[in-house]
């Protein structure tokens, strides 16, 4: 049984302490609906997306990549942090229609994490237009922008951001989303919503903001909901969600959502199967890919930074003396046998050491494995590092991922 229906906002155990059920049981529960897609749409973080990747391919169900960002004020930077100012924030609804929009997401959480923490991982308006590309967006949830001002009665303030999102990513990745819960504001937001897709020509979707796989779960993400906040059940002013209608509806339990609210055509439920089809992302494809690394001024490639890293390197080792034309001669060689690809791995490799200096303040790093590169590279390169701290031990840092290096030229990718 097939249903003509794609949830494209929906939470998992990802969103920590809000998000209620596994991958695989949200994936599951889909394909027992016959619903021919999933999106997964965390808060602020992509953890999941590689599992949940491999959880729809195991199911049979076409996977779209996303997160439900935190957007800063509009106006407001994100590295703000005054606290009247920047305190409060926006959810907004991303998905990568591509590879380029997967990387932009990404590199999104990522520099939310790192530049824009503030309660929570924040991008602003002019990041989110700089690495718009690749990206599907939509008006998102009642505590988006443009939902969040409608309920408000700001609606030339919400004309104005609508516009500024047709802008950055055209009417051809920026949809209007209807929500159905029972929340007597969002009558409000979507009558307003309606009218901006009249006044800008916007196609609309329905959704339903998805935080459990069945309705028999809403008891359990409640009692969730109140470990998040420290709140007892019992208490009468605690957050909690308006019933139980987070869960995965099948398409005639959405079109019923919507039936006494609004009045909705029917390409609003189709039109979710439509953006899904456009997702088409694989973060696990078989070639090799490394990394993309500015490189200091002067140098022009990588292999010649490699080369200036171990002729650095030898001269500290080795000074002049009688190993000094053994050593070049055998540097030499190893150089001439990497792969002009490879050479950026010292770089890589020194990333990992800045990691790795944390394990003496209780930090974890990953698994180290023995390297395949050539000793001598290894060494001069400043690759073989003693671990600082009580648990002091030599080990070499690995590029077990990469293959023989002159087996193969390895692609680039931005960072």
């Amino acid at each position: 049984m097939s249903d003509s229906f794609v949830h494209l906002h929906t939470h998992s155990e990802y969103s920590l302490l809000d998000g209620l059920n596994s991958l695989d049981r949200l994936v599951g529960r889909a394909a027992e609906l016959g619903q021919p897609s999933l999106a997964l749409t965390d808060h602020g973080v992509m953890h999941g997306a590689i599992d949940f990747h491999r959880t729809c391919r195991g199911h049979g169900i076409h996977p779209v990549l996303g997160v439900e960002a935190y957007l800063t004020k509009w106006g407001r930077p994100m590295g703000g942090r005054d606290k009247s100012l920047d305190a409060q924030r926006h959810h907004l609804l991303l998905l990568a229609q591509n590879d380029t929009g997967y990387r932009n997401l990404l590199k999104l959480c990522t520099q939310a994490h790192l530049e824009g923490f503030y309660h929570k991982p924040r991008v602003d308006h002019d990041r989110l237009r700089e690495l718009s590309e690749g990206l599907i967006c939509t008006s998102g949830c009642l505590s988006a922008e443009i939902p969040w001002l409608l309920s408000r009665g700001r609606d030339d303030e919400a004309a104005e951001r609508t516009a500024w999102y047709v802008e950055t990513f055209t009417r051809e990745r920026f949809f209007l989303e209807l929500e159905g819960h029972d929340i007597p504001e969002l009558d409000v937001v979507n009558k307003g919503l309606l009218r901006l897709a009249k006044q800008f020509d916007l196609k609309m979707i329905a959704s339903n903001d998805v935080h459990y796989a069945c309705e028999s779960d809403g008891k359990y993400q409640d009692v969730l909901l109140c470990v998040q906040t420290g709140s007892r059940r019992s208490d009468a002013k605690r957050m909690r969600m308006t019933g139980d209608s987070y869960f995965l509806r099948s398409r005639s339990q959405m079109e019923d959502a919507f039936r006494n609210k609004v009045d909705l055509p029917r390409d609003v439920f189709d039109r979710t199967i439509e953006i899904a089809e456009m997702c088409n992302v694989n973060p696990e494809d078989d070639a090799y890919h490394m990394p993309r690394f500015p490189l200091p001024e002067g140098f022009e490639t990588d292999k010649a930074y490699l080369e200036e890293l171990t002729g650095t390197g030898l001269r500290k080792l080795y000074g002049s003396g009688p190993g000094e034309s053994t050593a070049q001669d055998r540097l030499r060689a190893e150089l001439d046998m990497t792969a002009i690809s490879a050479a950026v791995y010292p770089q890589v490799a020194a990333d990992y050491q800045i990691l790795c200096c944390g394990a003496s303040m209780g930090l974890g790093y990953g698994p180290l494995v023995v390297s395949r590169e050539p000793a001598e590279l290894s060494d001069l390169a400043g690759k073989r590092v003693a671990m600082p701290g009580p648990h002091t031990t030599a080990f070499m840092l690995s590029k077990m991922f990469l293959p023989p290096v002159e087996a193969v030229q390895l692609p680039f990718d931005e960072v």
